[in-house]
């Protein structure tokens, strides 16, 4: 199983907010459409966050890959954005959850 998290926003600009679920919403969208990968999306992960009676924003890369674990992902994705300019730059990173190794890591220009 794969966990999406919410992807923080890196800057002040409060307009940003919506894509903290936006982003990750839109990757769920297209992986669900590929046989053979189970996913936690967004949704579920914050009712896991609250559920814990903890504050999403202080939730770090560790935590969040061991509760991924404890639920039973193999993965977790987490991400952050920022707006630079006319641009908003989106970095994600996929961690294995049995080692806590970041496996891949991209940044891409969604503009």
């Amino acid at each position: 199983m794969l966990v999406l998290t919410p992807f923080e926003v890196q800057s002040s600009q409060t307009d940003l907010g919506w894509l903290s679920q936006g982003i990750p919403g839109l990757i769920e969208t297209g992986l669900r459409r590929t046989p053979g990968i189970s996913i936690m999306g967004h949704g579920r992960w914050a009712e896991e966050i609250a559920s814990r009676g903890w504050e999403p924003e202080s939730v770090d890369t560790d935590s969040a890959v061991r509760l991924a674990k404890d639920l039973g992902a193999r993965r977790l994705l987490r991400g952050n954005y920022i707006q630079l300019g006319e641009e908003i730059r989106i970095k994600a990173t996929l961690v294995d959850t049995a080692s806590g190794v970041e496996i891949l890591q991209s940044s891409q220009p969604a503009t």
